[in-house]
């Protein structure tokens, strides 16, 4: 049965860093040929040949993260090493050292039958910096989709070749269809070579910071996004970042009902706010390799922790209530809010801002400064109830 095998190379090194592999420059908390990885895994590849000429650490990370998407790896050091690994009906995603290409441009040229060659008009107003040149009128744009008999055809070459010029070659060799790169997609570098350490900043940004990247949250979208994007470079080169952020989860959760109960609950509120925040930012900054999964038992705090705050927040509200009728509100609205957040599908969108907790708590923050807490937690839980017993259900949720 035909395979999809994407053949990466790490082996250039940066015109302004002699040590550093192109393909290794960082990227997000990953690094380009993680990306590149990525890029193939999600076209269906389910095999990656890796060409380097030397063993780096961060190689490990590469075998690590194929692992993990149950990807085999297998690297090389030469032309002839293929056999064993391609069998003839087989199809190569060739890319690149040091590209990056949007994941759209990418999947559209690998998605047809037919072998393919990307290219760059040789003649185009933008200078297309470091591509090769294929011949007197295009150069390779850094994407192709090969045959696995035209690769084999390569193993009897000296092992000094290029692995990814020769595959390149092979398809040229066999007159294989090329398809034609959009000049604006040059310009605004949608595709490019990266071959410098300095030009990486803008372009990690533009891959994990997408212009149409659906966030599920309203505070995700207008708040966590365009703070998550400022601080993102100081964020990814630090390694404890990741833990840290984990750590004001936990720290902020935990604080907020006690503030509440020996400060005021606008502090505890204000600290729930940032648990969860933190935890927005964390996975914006650390899930776009590999989606993270917040514990079980950081979810259960928010929801004690929504549940303290409520209870102190009407303790303290001056409303004369007993202890009962607290409890009651405090469960009511708490538990219908966990119903509403996991099993409820709702009914509509305007309804649909509820699900973002940050939403919630600033509604209740402002409710208790001007002393109305009471009055919100009855009308958000009779809100919350209306959406369950007329919302419908999710049973995947």
């Amino acid at each position: 049965m035909p395979v999809r095998i994407a053949l990466i190379s790490i082996c250039k090194t940066c015109a302004d860093a002699p040590d550093q592999p192109c393909g290794l420059l960082p990227l997000a908390d990953g690094t380009l040929a993680q990306y590149q990885m990525k890029l193939a895994i999600d076209a269906g590849a389910t095999k990656i040949i890796m060409f380097v000429q030397a063993v780096a650490g961060q190689i490990i990370l590469l075998e690590n993260y194929a692992a993990k998407n149950s990807i085999e790896l297998v690297r090389i050091r030469g032309v002839s090493d293929i056999i064993g690994h391609v069998a003839p009906d087989d199809e190569i995603l060739l890319i690149a050292d040091g590209l990056y290409t949007e994941p759209q441009l990418a999947h559209s040229i690998w998605s047809g039958e037919e072998p393919v060659i990307a290219t760059i008009s040789a003649g185009s107003d933008t200078r297309p910096a470091d591509f090769e040149r294929m011949d007197i009128n295009h150069f390779w744009a850094g994407l192709a989709k090969l045959r696995g008999q035209d690769l084999l055809s390569l193993a009897s070459l000296p092992g000094d070749w290029s692995m990814e010029s020769a595959a390149l070659r092979s398809g040229v060799q066999q007159d294989y269809k090329r398809t034609m790169v959009d000049e604006e997609a040059i310009e605004a570098e949608k595709i490019a070579i990266q071959s410098s350490t300095h030009r990486m900043g803008a372009i990690e940004k533009r891959a994990v910071f997408a212009p149409n990247k659906a966030f599920t949250r309203f505070s995700e979208r207008f708040l966590a996004a365009p703070l998550t994007q400022k601080l993102a470079p100081y964020f990814w080169r630090s390694s404890r970042s990741k833990n840290i952020l984990r750590g004001l989860e936990v720290l902020f959760s935990l604080a907020a009902p006690a503030a509440a109960y020996f400060s005021n609950t606008v502090i505890g509120i204000i600290l729930l706010f940032s648990a969860i925040f933190a935890g927005y930012i964390r996975q914006n900054l650390f899930g776009f390799f590999e989606p993270l999964k917040a514990p079980k038992y950081i979810k259960n705090l928010y929801w004690i922790s929504v549940a303290a705050i409520i209870a102190i927040g009407l303790y303290k509200s001056g409303d004369s209530l007993s202890y009962e009728v607290i409890a009651y509100l405090t469960l009511s609205c708490a538990g219908l809010y966990w119903y509403f957040m996991h099993r409820s599908a709702g009914f509509g969108k305007m309804l649909d801002i509820l699900r973002d907790p940050l939403v919630l708590a600033l509604a209740l923050g402002a409710a208790a400064v001007f002393g109305h807490l009471t009055l919100a937690v009855i009308i958000t839980g009779l809100i919350f109830l209306t959406a369950v017993m007329f919302g419908g259900t999710d049973r995947d949720a």
